[in-house]
């Protein structure tokens, strides 16, 4: 601080008292730290900062300067490194990064700098206590004079738990109390609920009723959004056999319909996925017998959500695993980039036998998997279950399986299949049915990089 030059007259003693202020300043200057405050921004996650550095602070707006800042992880739970190239003509002095990740902001070791262009580096790990890293740097120059970058917000995605319980379309106090109990029993909720809903005919289409029916769900905490199955078929069971459906969607005759309810789940307001007409290239699904008819209504049903600005649903491109036969190979219904936010697969233990996790992930090991060919887009499992009946040998499968998911960098969710189909017995599909298994994924899934929590959609990389 500048200091302001006076004529005045001293005598002895007020030299002798003077002196001796300045001698006890000095000695505590080289172990006390300034102090600078730097006040917050428009995010609404920000609070003001008190910010401890070394040395007397001359705040400057243009010295130092300050690169762009970036991170080369936005992983709930990693190790990130945060990046920015601190430039100043007389000489980088010090550098301190100071991050909002919990909730409020915090003051980082500082790195001393050196040159007159410093590229300086500041490693941790990112906590799930919060989906946004706030970052701003500090920095002083050789003349000890101080400026403050502008703040850089990133958006944070770990591993989305969703699930699917056998009443997901029941009422919604039938399905909160069930929450609670998976919940109690897991330690951890959900990101997100799922509803499984076909269409109906266009003269009588079949209301979604749930993306109402769910709000108080969403309002308490107990989940944060909805992933809709919607298959295009009149009913259930007409999955296997009723082709004409997803033709009707093609040439518009639910136009009004898909209208209606895109308006539905726009004025609902909290974060849908839709996953359109799943597994479409299993010989089992009729609505895949023509892959030009499949894209075409996909790309129908996406306009109009665009059309009624439904910004807050996004679109889950989720095919059968395996690539065959080759008249069905999932690449051919693929809509396009620009109709897919997710895409991925369903993983089962299934058929009297524990597929290898790696093959379910990379087509049988041909690495034709949808993971590596659709290498832009984040990756969901979009059902995740069993239909064994063996406990240790589930275990040995989601373990592998569990593992083999964390090790892929892009993969932002996954949805527990827990239905429990009456026809086949309790244990079909009840993943909380095997002792060992349901302990392992408790396990699992107490690690802070599955979240329960859905602020911001995670973008593609």
């Amino acid at each position: 601080m500048p200091k302001e030059k006076a004529d005045i007259k001293i005598n002895t003693i007020a030299i002798i008292l003077i002196a001796l202020v300045l001698s006890v300043f000095c000695f505590n200057l080289e172990f006390t730290s300034s102090m600078v405050k730097a006040e917050s921004s428009a995010s609404p996650m920000q609070t003001s900062l008190t910010l401890q550095t070394t040395g007397s602070i001359s705040p400057s707006s243009s010295s130092p300067t300050f690169g762009s800042i970036s991170s080369n992880s936005t992983f709930i739970g990693s190790t990130a490194t945060l990046s920015c190239t601190v430039s100043d003509s007389v000489g980088v002095n010090e550098v301190i990064f100071s991050w909002n990740n919990t909730g409020s902001w915090v003051n980082q070791t500082a790195i001393a700098g050196s040159g007159t262009s410093f590229d300086a580096q500041f490693t941790g790990t990112l906590s799930s206590s919060a989906c946004i890293l706030g970052v701003q740097v500090y920095a002083n120059n050789a003349n000890n004079q101080w400026s403050t970058s502008g703040e850089t917000d990133f958006v944070l995605q770990g591993i989305w738990l969703g699930a699917y319980f056998s009443n997901s379309t029941a009422s919604a106090g039938d399905l909160q109390s069930t929450l609670n109990s998976w919940g109690n029993a897991t330690g951890k909720g959900v990101a997100w609920i799922c509803d499984d809903e076909c269409f109906g005919t266009p003269a009588n289409p079949v209301l979604l009723v749930n993306i109402n029916n769910y709000q108080p769900i969403i309002v308490s905490g107990d989940a944060a959004g909805l992933q809709l199955t919607w298959q295009p078929c009149t009913t259930f069971s007409t999955e296997g056999t009723d082709a004409s459906t997803i033709g009707l969607i093609a040439s518009g005759s639910f136009d009004s319909y898909i209208t209606n309810e895109a308006d539905v789940m726009r004025n609902a307001g909290y974060p849908i996925i839709i996953r359109f007409g799943p597994e479409m290239n299993g010989i089992w699904a009729a609505w895949g017998n023509n892959n030009v008819t499949f894209v075409n209504a996909w790309q129908t049903m996406v306009n109009i959500f665009r059309q009624q600005n439904a910004t807050n649903v996004k679109f889950f491109f989720c095919p059968d695993y395996v690539n065959t036969p080759s008249s069905r190979q999932f690449q051919y219904y693929y809509p396009g980039d620009s109709f897919v936010d997710y895409v991925g697969i369903d993983m089962y233990a299934i058929n009297g036998y524990y597929e290898n996790p790696y093959n379910q992930l990379n087509d049988q090991g041909s690495g034709s998997s949808v993971y590596a060919t659709y290498s832009n887009k984040p990756f969901m499992i979009g059902e995740f279950g069993t239909q064994e009946t063996n406990d240790s040998a589930i275990n040995t499968w989601l373990t592998s399986s569990l593992n083999d998911i964390q090790s892929m960098s892009r993969v932002c969710g996954i949805t527990i299949w827990n239905y429990g189909d009456s026809t086949l017995g309790t244990a079909y599909d009840n993943l909380d049915y095997y002792p060992i298994t349901f302990e392992t994924y408790i396990n699992y899934i107490a690690n802070p990089i599955y979240t329960t929590t859905i602020q911001g959609w995670p973008s593609s990389p």
